[in-house]
């Protein structure tokens, strides 16, 4: 994944009290090391690149599946969002400070 990331990036970039291992998928929230499936790792580092900016779910779709991927989309989304808001601790309640997955 390390080649995705642009020059100059940090591999391990921090998000409040989350450390974001770009090249191995692993996160580190509150010191806890957390190994991510595929999709919700992708989703968290195209949420993290646009850190403070809104991140439309049509771009989450184009980011994480190819154009000829067939998929109910909607429902793969959310399964990555709970899949990543459980791996933070996170709920839609309580959001992790610096990151918000709004869905």
């Amino acid at each position: 994944m390390s080649s995705d990331r642009p020059t100059g990036r940090p591999s391990v970039p921090r998000c409040g009290a989350i450390k974001i291992n770009l090249d191995d998928a692993k996160v580190r929230p509150h010191g806890i090391r957390v190994k991510l499936q595929e999709k919700p790792f992708q989703l968290l580092a195209t949420l993290v690149e646009r850190q403070g900016g809104v991140v439309t779910r049509e771009e989450l779709r184009a980011k994480l599946w190819a154009d000829n991927t067939y998929v109910d989309f909607e429902r793969s989304l959310n399964v990555a969002m709970t899949k990543l808001r459980a791996a933070l601790g996170e709920t839609p309640e309580n959001p992790v400070r610096g990151i918000h997955l709004d869905g």
